[in-house]
């Protein structure tokens, strides 16, 4: 959630890069004049053809790839979801870091720093590329760098259940191996979230041995493959 002081906001939901493109020509003719857009998009869409769409208008991409679409409460499947913002140029700033064979803890410390230093009350938005990140690590490294008591939020990309990678974007850059961060002015944009889940526990409960990171070697002692096969 983000609480605005000045701030216009739009949605848009897109079957394909092609339709958001007339979107845009459509909301901006009638008068609306966004620089900053979040977006969500199926891997079935190609992203240098989704952010081509607002480099030439002169708006700023924060992106990442889905498994499905949320918009109004609907799920939808293989499109792209848009939230478009007239803000002031001054309450935000996007750093992107292309983490690779790096240590991810770094990337994130090198986004929380950036935060600190641009803003006296920063807040985060975090987008993961790679199914391997460890979030947890991404956590650390920008409290570490902005303060311990800092908000962030964020989550990993998906890629629609193929496993073939996910991938965060902004104007000109992608990362299947990096992070995406979006920094507001919290003096100026108040950002806010809550998690919940109706889900209750079935079946047998298990205990992970062994693991590394976001990888499971050993659930109950036994190999995790032999368990969950």
């Amino acid at each position: 959630n983000l609480t605005r002081e000045m701030m216009d906001v739009k949605t848009i939901h897109s079957v394909a890069p092609v339709v958001l493109d007339e979107q845009l020509d459509e909301i901006i003719a009638a008068g609306f004049a966004p620089n900053l857009a979040i977006v969500f998009g199926s891997i079935r869409h190609d992203l240098s053809e989704i952010t081509s769409a607002f480099d030439e208008r002169g708006i700023d991409v924060f992106g990442a790839t889905t498994s499905g679409e949320f918009l109004d409460g609907e799920l939808n499947d293989g499109t792209i979801v848009t939230m478009l913002l007239d803000i002031e140029k001054e309450a935000y700033t996007i750093q992107f870091e292309h983490t690779g064979d790096g240590d991810t803890r770094e990337s994130a410390q090198r986004i929380g720093r950036a935060g600190q230093e641009r803003f006296e009350n920063p807040g985060f938005l975090v987008h993961i590329g790679g199914n391997n990140t460890d979030g947890d690590q991404v956590v650390a490294g920008i409290h570490e760098t902005a303060g311990e008591n800092t908000l962030v939020f964020g989550a990993i990309a998906g890629d629609d259940w193929t496993k073939q990678g996910t991938w965060a974007f902004t104007n000109g850059k992608t990362t299947d191996r990096g992070l995406l961060g979006l920094i507001f002015d919290q003096n100026r944009v108040k950002i806010g979230g809550v998690a919940s889940t109706g889900w209750k526990p079935a079946g047998v409960v298990r205990t992970i041995t062994r693991s590394q990171g976001t990888k499971v070697y050993t659930i109950d002692d036994m190999p995790a493959l032999d368990v969950l096969i």
